[in-house]
C-alpha cells in the first residue's frame, strides 16, 4: 500500500497545474534563500512568518534535485508512504488485528487530502509523517521504556512542531505521559531532544529578529478570526486591517499591532467571539476545503469525497470516547484537540487537520469493530430472555 499511494500522489501531482499558491511561494522563497547562504529570509528579509521544517527540506530537496516542483512531491510522496506504515504500526498497537491494522494503512494511503497535500508545497505531508511516527514512537517507548524509541519519538515530534508550530504542545504532552507512567528517563530523552528545534528556532529569532518568539504570525492568525466580517468559515481571504495606523514594518512590531487589534476587538466583543471559536473549533470535522472565497464551489465528487473523510473522523471520535481509557487514545486524540483549539482562535482549514487522519483512522476501524460486535451481540441476549445473560464475550 505504500507504493500504490506514492504512484497515486506523483499521478495526481502530473496532473495539477505547476503554478504555486501565495503561501506556496513563501516557502519557495525561504528555501531558495537558504540555499543561496542570505538565511531564513522571504521578499522583506529575516522572518519567522513561516515554520522552518518546510522550508528546509524544500531546500534540501533543491540542493540535491534542482529547483523542481515534481522533486518535491516524490519526496513528500515517500514521506507519505512512511506515514502508512506508521499508521499500520500505530493501529497494531491499538489491539487492531492484521486485517484491521491493513485497513487503516489502504485509508492512509488512499486518503484524498493527503494525496492532494503532497503535491503542493505546504507542510502537511512532512507533519503527517512526523506526526504518525511520534505517536506510534510514543506508544512503544513507553510499553517498552525504550531510550532509543524515546529519543526517536522526540525527534519526530521535533520535527512536527518544526512544520506546524502548535504542535510543539505535543512534546510537553509526551513528557507529562511519560511521567505519568513513571517513565522518568525516558521523559528526560524526550524532552531533551524534542524540544531541541523549537529551542534552536526561538534562539534564532532572539539573535536575528530580536525577540525570543516561535512565530510572528500568531497575531495576524488572531486577528483573521477576530474582525467584523469574520465568520465561522472565512479565513485570510478577508483580512484584516490594523485601525487608523499602517503596519509596521519591524515583523515583531507588526504581529504585535495585529495581536492588540484582535485582543481589542475580542475583549469588545466577548460572546460573539466565544461563538466563533466554538463554531470554528468544531469545523475541525470539516473536510470540503473551507475557509474559502464566496464564489468558490465544490464538485458534486469532491463533497461526496469530503463527506466520507468528516463521517470518518466523526467515527474516529466515537472510537476515542469508547477507548478513553486507554492512554493510546489520548496520543491520537492530543494533536486533533491542538488543531481544534488553534483553529478556534484564529481560523480553521482541513489541511490543519490532514495530518491527524492516520491516526485517527485506527479508532474510526476500531469503532465500527465494536458497533459490529454489539450487532453480533443483539440476537444472543434476546435469545437469553429477560432473566438470563448471554454468555460474556471478550471485546
Amino acid at each position: 500500500m505504500c507504493l500504490t499511494g506514492i504512484a497515486l500522489r506523483i499521478a495526481l501531482a502530473l496532473l495539477r497545474s505547476s503554478e504555486l499558491t501565495w503561501d506556496e511561494r513563501d516557502y519557495d522563497e525561504i528555501a531558495r534563500s537558504l540555499l543561496g547562504g542570505r538565511g531564513f529570509s522571504g521578499r522583506y528579509g529575516p522572518t519567522a512568518f513561516r515554520p522552518p521544517g518546510q522550508p528546509v527540506l524544500l531546500a534540501l530537496v533543491y540542493g540535491l534535485a534542482g529547483h523542481h516542483r515534481l522533486a518535491v512531491v516524490i519526496v513528500q510522496a515517500v514521506l507519505l508512504g512512511v506515514a502508512t506504515w506508521a499508521a499500520r504500526g500505530f493501529a497494531r498497537a491499538v489491539g487492531l488485528g492484521p486485517v484491521l491494522a491493513n485497513a487503516v494503512a489502504v485509508a492512509a494511503a488512499l486518503h484524498p487530502g493527503l494525496a492532494y497535500a503532497s503535491t503542493t508545497l505546504y507542510p502537511t505531508a512532512l507533519t503527517a509523517a512526523a506526526l504518525t511516527l511520534g505517536g506510534w514512537w510514543l506508544v512503544l517507548a513507553i510499553e517498552r521504556d525504550s531510550a532509543l524509541r524515546g529519543a526517536s519519538c522526540g525527534a519526530a515530534l521535533g520535527i512536527a512542531g518544526a512544520a506546524t508550530t502548535y504542535l510543539v504542545a505535543l512534546v510537553p504532552f509526551a513528557v507529562l505521559f511519560a511521567l505519568f507512567r513513571r517513565r522518568v528517563r525516558l521523559a528526560c530523552t524526550l524532552g531533551a531532544i524534542g524540544l531541541l528545534p523549537a529551542a534552536a528556532w526561538v534562539g534564532r529569532n532572539a539573535v536575528t529578529l530580536g525577540g525570543p518568539v516561535l512565530s510572528t504570525q500568531g497575531g495576524y492568525n488572531l486577528a483573521l478570526g477576530a474582525h467584523d466580517q469574520a465568520t465561522p468559515r472565512s479565513g485570510n481571504w478577508i483580512a484584516p486591517a490594523l485601525a487608523r495606523e499602517r503596519a509596521p514594518d519591524d515583523e515583531l512590531a507588526r504581529d504585535l499591532a495585529y495581536r492588540t487589534v484582535a485582543l481589542t476587538w475580542i475583549r469588545e466583543h466577548p460572546g460573539r467571539w466565544a461563538l466563533l471559536f466554538a463554531a470554528r473549533a468544531a469545523l475541525v470535522l470539516d473536510s470540503s476545503g473551507n475557509p474559502r472565497s464566496e464564489s468558490f464551489r465544490l464538485s458534486v465528487p469532491a463533497l461526496v469525497v469530503s463527506g466520507l473523510l468528516s463521517f470518518g473522523v466523526a467515527l474516529s471520535l466515537f472510537g476515542l470516547w469508547r477507548h478513553r481509557r486507554r492512554a493510546v487514545a489520548w496520543v491520537a486524540f492530543a494533536p486533533l484537540l491542538l488543531v481544534a483549539v488553534s483553529g478556534g482562535a484564529t481560523l480553521m482549514k482541513p489541511r490543519f487537520r490532514f495530518p491527524c487522519d492516520p491516526l485517527l483512522a485506527s479508532f474510526a476501524v476500531a469503532a465500527l469493530r465494536g458497533i459490529q460486535k454489539e450487532k453480533a451481540r443483539c440476537p444472543e441476549i434476546k435469545a437469553a430472555g429477560p432473566n438470563k445473560r448471554a454468555p460474556a464475550q471478550r471485546s
